[in-house]
């Protein structure tokens, strides 16, 4: 008997297109431009140009990315507390919280974002004991926001190093991505976040 194909269904996210700024201010910036190179003005003249061009731009994604974040809370799905996480603390007593994994998250964020051109990823340093995630969120007109969290090992529980290291990643990747997005997250902070627009 003839073995099964297996099919995978692969559901398609419309992507919407991102409108081509119709700024006044570009458009004039465009102008003068043109006109300075076509009178062989100095090198000075055109840089100082150059940098107010790329000011309007800055502006117009900006605005882009403003309005994309917009319409993604909008449409921002609600996050299930359906992990819970238990350990015994340093005085002896027991603490017990519920939270959303970052792969709930993930899975819930991933389509809205993409359907308005927002993507994000992480950014991981370490400063002696402690971790440092940084989480970007950009928009394809090239605007982007982080928020930075910073933590110390997790050393609860019978954990290795490594074992340390990951979950402490994990966690700080979670409270930055939620933090960044706006999500409400039941967990505790291991420290202020902060906000970061480059």
């Amino acid at each position: 008997m003839p073995a099964k194909k297996k099919t995978e269904l692969i559901e398609s996210t419309e992507v919407l297109p991102v409108d081509k700024p119709e700024s006044s201010a570009l458009s004039e910036v465009g102008q003068i431009m043109h006109s300075a190179i076509t009178q062989n003005a100095s090198i000075d003249t055109l840089e100082r140009v150059m940098s107010l061009y790329e000011q309007s731009q800055s502006i117009v994604a900006r605005q882009q990315f403003n309005e994309a974040f917009s319409r993604f809370q909008q449409e921002m799905p609600v996050f299930k507390k359906n992990k819970t996480a238990a350990f015994n603390t340093n005085n002896g007593g027991r603490m017990e919280y519920s939270y959303a994994s970052i792969d709930d998250v993930v899975a819930a964020v991933q389509p809205v974002l993409h359907r308005y051109g927002l993507s994000y990823w992480f950014e991981q340093q370490q400063n002696g004991p402690n971790i440092i995630i940084t989480c970007n969120l950009t928009h394809v007109s090239g605007h982007t926001i982080c928020n930075t969290a910073t933590g110390p090992m997790d050393n609860t529980g019978k954990k290795s190093a490594l074992q340390q290291i990951g979950s402490t990643v994990t966690y700080l990747k979670r409270q930055t991505l939620v933090g960044i997005l706006g999500v409400a997250c039941t967990a505790p902070m291991m420290t202020p976040m902060a906000m970061c627009p480059i």
